[in-house]
């Protein structure tokens, strides 16, 4: 109960920190963001060593946090492309391999073949669904698509309830990446045409896909979970485990729906 409590004050610490910053700089708001966890830390030092358990929940969370600020931080505030972020990504990630002295040439040759597999396998689906969308809309299957879609009742509602549960069952059975390149273009179409926000229907999407990762039979990160949990836990327990998280990601879905106007403003900086 103490270690949960800290680690929600060091998540009401940094968001407390990010709605002051936003009124600097975005160098200054990360840094004072850091800054305001750091001196939080030193607040909470004696506490720390005090309780084992709250000491051992921050160390393990510290590797990740710092190799998501590499990716996404470094974006951020403007210090690295989304390509360059994710150079800073594989640094980090040898520092940390290499501090856990778990760095050797198999697991270094092992990610360089696995990373070879993946980019080959993405630049592929992106072949094969620009020449699908290439011949689809040469037969005019974009207009049929686009006569469909607005056809359905409801209006924008209606269209936007069809996509949200088109996407969630596709993402039962496919990967994202397929849902990405292929499905998504398509279902632009109607959106485009019913004068719905890009902006807001690609944050739609995007949080629906999440659900992706943990929906059976093929949610990657049940796989994940599968590999690491011990053989007395059955694979229908992991996928009865996973209901609770795809129902608050539903629920994330849900108030990204009701709350438009508030996270446009947020997204667009007024």
């Amino acid at each position: 109960m103490q270690a949960a409590f800290a680690l929600l004050s060091y998540l009401l610490v940094g968001v407390g920190a990010y709605g002051v910053g936003r009124f600097l700089p975005t160098w200054a708001e990360w840094l004072e963001i850091l800054l305001a966890l750091s001196l939080w830390t030193l607040v909470l030092l004696p506490w720390i060593r005090k309780n084992p358990l709250l000491k051992k929940a921050l160390l393990s969370m510290v590797p990740p946090l710092v190799l998501i600020f590499l990716v996404l931080g470094t974006v951020l505030i403007g210090l690295a492309t989304p390509t360059e972020a994710g150079a800073m990504g594989v640094v980090g990630a040898l520092a940390l391999a290499a501090l856990n002295r778990r760095l050797s040439f198999p697991v270094l040759y092992g990610a360089m073949e696995g990373t070879a597999k993946l980019t080959a396998f993405v630049i592929f689906i992106l072949i094969g669904s620009t020449l699908f969308s290439l011949v689809f809309r040469g037969v005019d299957g974009d207009l049929w698509v686009e006569g469909f879609l607005t056809g359905l009742p409801g209006g924008e509602v209606g269209y936007i309830l069809f996509v949200m549960v088109l996407v969630f069952l596709l993402g039962c059975f496919i990967d994202f990446f397929e849902i990405a390149f292929i499905a998504l273009p398509l279902l632009a179409i109607g959106a485009d045409a019913l004068g719905i926000d890009k902006l807001w229907f690609g944050l739609l999407v995007g949080v629906n896909l999440q659900t992706s990762f943990l929906t059976p039979p093929f949610g990657f990160a049940l796989f994940y979970l599968r590999n690491v949990a011990p053989k007395e836990v059955k694979t229908a327990d992991i996928y009865l485990g996973g209901i609770p998280f795809i129902g608050l990601q539903l629920l994330v879905l849900l108030l990204t729906y009701l709350l438009r106007d508030p996270i446009l403003a947020l997204v667009r900086g007024y």
